[in-house]
């Protein structure tokens, strides 16, 4: 027979332990795609798209970088909205070959969220 105390010590265990070890976590797939355009001035260069999974949680509030081939630091970034949509818009200096756009891998409660890289593509 166990004691409460000894059973208390058991439940605890038995919780904690799976949680330490990632146990109960939902990896989601990420999808970024990613489209730019040339606006009339002063406006520039608009590097804009969508961040889609198979829950809006993944969609919603991440942040979006956008990189140039060849180039380590980013561009710019912009959080989604509500609806998984971004728009970062870059002045004409700093032109590269190709750009992309990239999402970091995000942590929501039992959910993460993995990152995703769109399509690497020049100006048009």
């Amino acid at each position: 027979m166990v004691s409460s105390r000894a059973g208390v010590i058991l439940a605890t265990f038995l919780v904690i332990v799976p949680m330490a070890f990632g146990a109960g976590t939902q990896k989601v797939a990420s999808k970024i795609t990613y489209q730019n355009s040339i606006a009339p001035p002063p406006n520039g260069y608009i590097h804009e798209g969508e961040v889609k999974s198979d829950l809006k949680k993944c969609e919603r509030d991440r942040t979006v970088r956008l990189y140039g081939e060849g180039v380590d630091e980013p561009f710019g970034k912009d959080k989604t909205n509500a609806d998984g949509e971004y728009r970062i818009t870059l002045g004409q200096d700093g032109l590269v070959t190709d750009y992309y756009t990239r999402v970091r891998v995000l942590h929501k409660g039992s959910v993460t969220c993995k990152g995703a890289e769109s399509k690497h593509k020049p100006l048009d």
